[in-house]
């Protein structure tokens, strides 16, 4: 690589900046992508509530096949959620599980409006069910 006009401690600062860019650069792509997988979730929901199950059925398998650091499971939670609403029930409840393996918050699962299509169905119910750890203590009302 040629620089011409910096001399070579001005090409080193170049280079040193280019460096300090990327990390930047990373970080916000990390925060971008999140938000991306956000967006494309709810455009596969408007698709389906427009009636296009091929595109909708399009944007959860992409969602489903992203392999990218800092994900933390949020597009196999929305890949989850797209494959409910299409009537798979028991897949979106592996996909579910798969996405707490990979770091999605299952906190707020229960009341997510793009989960709702998985609500009375009993193993989605059990997943969010709170599980009693066996060490914890007895309830005040035991005896």
């Amino acid at each position: 690589m040629v620089v011409v006009g910096f001399g070579a401690s001005g090409a080193c600062a170049a280079i040193e900046a280019l460096r300090g860019a990327k990390r930047v650069v990373h970080v916000a792509w990390s925060a971008f992508a999140e938000r991306v997988v956000y967006h494309a979730g709810y455009l596969a929901f408007v698709l389906l509530r427009r009636g296009d199950t091929t595109r909708a059925t399009a944007i959860g398998d992409s969602l489903g096949g992203l392999r990218r650091k800092w994900l933390f499971g949020s597009n196999t939670e929305w890949h989850a959620a797209i494959v409910g609403a299409l009537g798979n029930k028991e897949r979106a409840v592996q996909r579910l599980k798969q996405a707490g393996q990979e770091g999605a918050s299952m906190e707020n699962w229960h009341s997510a409006a793009h989960l709702l299509s998985l609500h009375g169905y009993p193993p989605f119910e059990t997943l969010i069910t709170p599980q009693r750890e066996a060490t914890s203590p007895p309830s005040r009302g035991s005896p």
